[in-house]
């Protein structure tokens, strides 16, 4: 994560936070983060360096018109008028785990050998969410290579409660032994 991206996340969160615009804020975010995700061409149109400003805000008029919050709409005119619009992938990442600081929200990814029910991924949202005193945002997705059980990632831990972890580990220490 570059300086400069990390100055403008930070900037363009305290202002949201001092005008209580915390809410659409993060909308905008997290529209932002499946749009860079979902379009190759929206990426390619942020990160190339030879579309002139006028042109670039005539296209993120037309893609967003008003339906952005005023707020984001500046954000957008001050990395145009910067030169600084290829950093927008690398802000929306920063903002959103800003934002998610901001309301006491933890992401955790889980891969699981199989796909768990709704109780058990609830069972496992509650343990998360009283042991770390935050509110628990599960993603999930399924890869049978784990044999059974279950992978979690919470910011940079990760916690490995699979069945091949433990078979690894076994097999370590039998070479080893």
């Amino acid at each position: 994560m570059s300086t400069v991206a990390k100055r403008y996340a930070a900037a363009f969160m305290d202002v949201a936070r001092e005008s209580g615009s915390l809410d659409p804020i993060g909308k905008d975010l997290h529209h932002l983060e499946s749009l860079l995700a979902d379009s190759a061409e929206f990426r390619d149109f942020v990160a190339h360096p030879l579309i002139s400003p006028e042109a670039q805000s005539a296209c993120i008029d037309q893609v967003f018109g008003n339906s952005a919050f005023p707020l984001t709409q500046n954000l957008f005119k001050l990395l145009i008028s910067r030169e600084r619009l290829s950093f927008l992938p690398e802000i929306v990442a920063m903002g959103l785990d800003l934002w998610r600081t901001e309301k006491g929200i933890q992401p955790v990814q889980m891969v699981s050998a199989s796909k768990m029910s709704a109780s058990q991924e609830k069972k496992l949202v509650d343990k998360l969410s009283t042991r770390s005193g935050k509110d628990i945002q599960l993603h999930t997705s399924v890869d049978d290579r784990l044999i059974g059980g279950f992978r979690l990632r919470i910011g940079d831990l990760v916690e490995d409660y699979s069945l091949a972890s433990k078979l690894e580990t076994f097999k370590r220490n039998v070479i080893n032994a």
